[in-house]
């Protein structure tokens, strides 16, 4: 146990992600891959056990083994409101629910019904806040209107791409889904941009309106099918 140093590329939230950090590291050595299974189950419920002692809510969830290999890696997520992760598909994987709605051929109603509900309960509200914030700048009611439009479709296609990292993240960390499906987030934020420019210069948004529309449409419709099969692949 000792003292580290990290440059991390984007340290946040304080000691969640500190540059200096305490950490234990344990190593081990093993004749064959059966007495490093025992072992690595061994540190494993002692990690459980830890945190269930210290009253922590946490979730385990299968990690990308990163640079130093290895055929197994689990890390062990605390949940809290200010928390990066949002487990979107992983509770019903663990517990076997996915499994039985792919069984009844209902994972693609659970997936569009997942989607909907974050979109309701997590994109909707912000882009209300982000709305009021808008009035707050003294911009005229009609060009914050359509700002709130913008921001309610456009959170709708930002939580199908994400929905659809965290279905790819189910057993590859996190950091997989998030380089896969930010590329595609990069088109929508230009659209944006370019209708935030065309608002306050008083040009017609209806062009750039048309398109998120569009955009809104195609994902809603094309992204859960994608998901739905990411998570049978996952199953089987």
């Amino acid at each position: 146990i000792q003292w580290k140093f990290r440059d991390e590329v984007r340290p946040r939230f304080g000691v969640m992600r500190a540059r200096e950090f305490l950490m234990k590291d344990a190593y081990s050595f093993h004749e064959n891959d059966t007495c490093l299974n025992q072992t690595y189950d061994i540190m494993f419920n002692a990690y459980k056990k830890i945190f269930e002692n210290i009253g922590f809510e946490y979730k385990v969830v299968v990690a990308d083994n990163g640079q130093i290999g290895g055929s197994e890696s689990h890390e062990f997520h605390v949940i809290a409101e200010n928390g990066e992760d949002e487990l979107i598909f992983s509770d019903d994987f663990e517990d076997g629910t996915l499994e039985q709605y792919a069984v009844n051929d209902q994972l693609i109603e659970v997936v569009f019904y997942k989607i909907f509900v974050h979109w309701v309960l997590i994109g909707i509200p912000l882009a209300f806040v982000a709305f009021l914030f808008i009035l707050s700048l003294n911009i005229s009611i009609q060009i914050s209107s359509i700002a709130l439009l913008c921001l309610i479709i456009s959170n709708l296609i930002f939580i199908n791409f994400f929905s659809l990292g965290n279905a790819l993240s189910l057993k590859k960390g996190s950091i997989l889904g998030l380089l896969i499906t930010i590329p595609f987030l990069i088109p929508v934020l230009i659209v944006l941009g370019k209708m935030t420019t065309s608002a306050l210069l008083g040009l017609s948004l209806v062009g750039h309106l048309s398109l998120l529309v569009g955009v809104m449409i195609l994902v809603a419709s094309f992204i859960p099918f994608v998901i739905s099969f990411i998570l049978r692949t996952h199953l089987e």
